[in-house]
């Protein structure tokens, strides 16, 4: 069997003043999309911006139906019983 001359690398450490940064990518429904970088001082402020704007949107959002499942075999029959 053959030996590994292969020493484990070295581990870097990080810049102190690295700062972490998020992508946030977005699309119009249709064919726009839209991108932005925020850094981690940004984000919470980004947040309430965005929040902001849901909020203002959610009074287009349309209530659902509720389907009316049909009742199951035991219960007509638990009926049927009385």
């Amino acid at each position: 069997m053959k030996h590994s001359n292969l020493k484990p690398r070295k581990s870097r450490q990080p810049h102190p003043e690295a700062e972490f940064k998020c992508i946030v990518r977005v699309t119009d429904g249709n064919k726009k999309k839209y991108s932005t970088v925020i850094t981690a001082k940004e984000h919470l402020r980004f947040q309430e911006s965005y929040n902001t704007i849901l909020k203002a949107h959610m009074d287009a959002l349309k209530k659902r139906e509720k389907i009316k499942s049909k009742p199951s075999k035991k219960a007509i029959d638990g009926q049927q019983g009385l």
